[in-house]
């Protein structure tokens, strides 16, 4: 989870994980794609910024859907990745290094701005005026979750027993399931709504340990060894307490804002 984290834990290396999270990290499912569209992100011909993108999946499957699609992150492996991964499925992402509070592209261009896993490392007073400048008049913010539910699953709180005994210092294990109001009210946007649902993802042995070493407490912390000692012990867990294919349960999240105004009022011809 990504909704509060301690300064700690505030500044992972993503760019260790970059080939585990891009062959690993799942995409959100064909629904949340559908009820995206349904609040008015990600639809054909939208100019899209995801920010955070990480190896680039939200990016792609909005771009696959027909929006032309920008994305920022400031783990240099994990742009390379997530141009490669557009590149792979012949779309057009266009993957820039940035920090998500400056991304140095034009202003009042995009009809919307994404932000999926991520919203939780950033500085909220200068992402936010950074999206108010970005977004056109009636843009759209959708700060995004997709996280595993602990209650609900006995391999998800077994993984994270054994994360807690290679990483102490994790403090995002044992959630709850609730999901808090993501912006405070207080910021200059307008809340327009959200959703929140559940779903199994699946999963084999070798997907789950990919996916757990793709994490922040493990390959975006630990070092080679470590990572390496973990994915031992881990390997060792599953062979003992998990069938060979095993849904996860995951419940997946989305807040939608509107910036007052939307932005800058002229319109750039491109994001730069």
């Amino acid at each position: 989870m990504t909704f509060g984290l301690t300064s700690a834990e505030a500044s992972p290396d993503w760019s260790h994980t970059a080939n585990d999270y891009a062959r690993w990290r799942p995409d959100y499912p064909t629904s949340f794609y559908q009820r995206l569209a349904a609040f008015g992100v990600g639809r054909a011909h939208q100019k899209v910024l995801d920010i955070g993108t990480g190896t680039g999946f939200v990016a792609t499957s909005l771009a696959a859907r027909g929006a032309r699609v920008w994305a920022t992150d400031i783990a240099p492996g994990q742009v390379a990745m997530a141009q490669q991964r557009a590149q792979a499925l012949g779309l057009e992402v266009t993957c820039r290094v940035a920090p998500a509070e400056d991304s140095g592209l034009a202003g009042g261009f995009f009809d919307a701005v994404t932000a999926s896993q991520c919203w939780g490392y950033f500085d909220h007073t200068k992402v936010i005026t950074d999206i108010g400048r970005l977004l056109r008049p009636a843009g759209v913010l959708a700060i995004m979750h997709l996280s595993w539910l602990p209650p609900a699953s006995e391999i998800v709180r077994a993984t994270e027993a054994l994360i807690l005994q290679h990483t102490p210092s994790w403090s995002s294990g044992g959630w709850d399931g609730s999901i808090p109001r993501v912006l405070k009210g207080t910021e200059p946007l307008e809340p327009t709504g959200h959703f929140v649902y559940d779903e199994n993802l699946p999963f084999t042995h070798e997907s789950w340990r990919g996916r757990i070493r793709a994490s922040r407490p493990i390959g975006a912390t630990l070092n080679a060894e470590g990572v390496a000692r973990f994915d031992a012990a881990h390997t060792d867990l599953l062979a003992r307490i998990a069938p060979d294919r095993f849904g996860i349960p995951h419940r997946i999240s989305a807040h939608f804002y509107r910036v007052p105004g939307g932005g800058e009022r002229s319109h750039a011809s491109k994001a730069a």
